[in-house]
């Protein structure tokens, strides 16, 4: 079977290579063929690469394929999905990635929900004083800023603010 798997990503990483020479430079082929790559890479237990060519294939389909084109949602997923393999501190900053996506989607009420789990998630299986929480809170107080919820914002980046001052060290 690694065998296989190892056969599987010399062909899928040659084909990448040879899309990329071929094809025009924003051709949507070429997110398939990274996704592709990405996803064996995880089966051959290469999570992190499979997470930084996933990132790349989104990062590159957004940028070629309209807003709305159902192979961005599925690029979303495949890192979404790449990303569950991951420790909790990983989901957490994976769950915010997202959200900025759907943020800079437009989708902000999206967002908004998904950087709520997000410190949810964090705050549930972090250790209390991990910095990564105050992190998901100053995203989640951004997104209100945007959303016009200046209130909620303002006491979110107060509380960010004070457990950033509480938990990391004076000269950080």
């Amino acid at each position: 079977m690694l065998r296989s798997l190892v056969g599987s990503e010399m062909c899928i990483r040659d084909s990448r290579e040879f899309a990329q020479r071929v094809l025009p430079a924003d051709h949507p082929d070429i997110a398939t063929s990274m996704n592709n790559l990405a996803s064996t890479y995880g089966a051959l237990g290469m999570h992190d690469e499979a997470r930084k060519l996933q990132q790349e294939a989104l990062e590159f389909a957004q940028r070629v394929l309209p807003a709305d084109h159902p192979d961005i949602a599925s690029s979303m997923s495949n890192l979404a999905l790449t990303c569950l393999l991951y420790t909790s501190e990983d989901i957490a900053t994976s769950m915010n990635n997202l959200a900025s996506t759907y943020g800079a989607l437009g989708m902000h009420d999206e967002a908004r929900k998904l950087q709520q789990e997000a410190l949810e998630f964090a705050q549930r299986v972090l250790p209390a004083d991990h910095p990564h929480i105050a992190g998901s809170m100053h995203h989640l107080a951004v997104t209100y800023n945007y959303l016009g919820m200046h209130d909620e914002a303002r006491k979110l980046h107060q509380e960010a603010l004070e457990f950033r001052q509480r938990v990391l060290p004076a000269d950080h």
